[in-house]
């Protein structure tokens, strides 16, 4: 999970100017006072924890959004190998996600930032 998190948030460091903020969160979608919990990815009743990565950066264009977990594939074409990446971060983040059981989705507004969200289910072990 740790290479999955350095992932997103090395991507959110390039896509955010200096001046710009970079910021992770933790916490149960469920967790009663969150706001924004409906709709998230796990949301009420679903149990575990929601990982967010939310960065001040260019954002993405809505029809590129469902590309950004492809192999191979960059937001930003100008960008070559030299000053950013082979386009797999996203790829490996997702299938390590999924390897744990959860999700990875996106959310972004060109101009404005992108929020990354793993979601986790809650183990078995901890209901115990």
């Amino acid at each position: 999970m740790r290479q999955a998190i350095g992932n997103l948030v090395t991507n959110a460091v390039r896509a955010t100017a200096p001046g710009g903020t970079v910021t992770l969160g933790a916490h149960r979608p469920d967790e009663p006072g969150r706001a924004g919990a409906p709709g998230r990815a796990g949301g009420p009743g679903r149990g575990g924890t929601s990982i967010t990565v939310t960065d001040t950066g260019h954002g993405i264009a809505a029809d590129d959004l469902p590309k950004v977990f492809d192999r191979f594939w960059r937001a930003d074409s100008a960008r070559g190998r030299d000053t950013g990446g082979r386009g797999l971060g996203l790829a490996i983040a997702r299938e390590i996600v999924l390897a744990h059981g959860g999700t990875l989705t996106a959310e972004s507004t060109p101009g404005t930032g992108s929020t990354f969200t793993i979601w986790l289910p809650a183990s078995d072990w901890a209901a115990e």
